[in-house]
């Protein structure tokens, strides 16, 4: 029943509950973009020693995907 749904929302504070889930979003993303360009512009301007190991060091931790480290994500955590 629909009214099912409004009784839900009105026992606990889903809008603060929502605005945290947005508000840690965008801090999140906001974070990513930007150490994600100060990092490609170090990797496409600049010279450094040992460049090419640690741009293949960040191009393989790309490539692993996330289930693969769910179950030890899953076994150390503090519970």
């Amino acid at each position: 029943m629909w009214t099912n749904y409004v009784e839900a929302w009105k026992s606990a504070p889903f809008g603060m509950y929502f605005f945290n889930s947005i508000l840690t979003t965008a801090v999140i993303t906001a974070a990513q973009i930007l150490t994600s360009a100060l990092a490609a512009y170090a990797f496409a301007r600049l010279r450094f020693p040992l460049k090419n190991f640690l741009f293949m060091v960040l191009v393989a931790t790309l490539m692993v995907p996330s289930q693969v480290i769910l179950i030890p994500n899953y076994v150390f955590s503090p519970n």
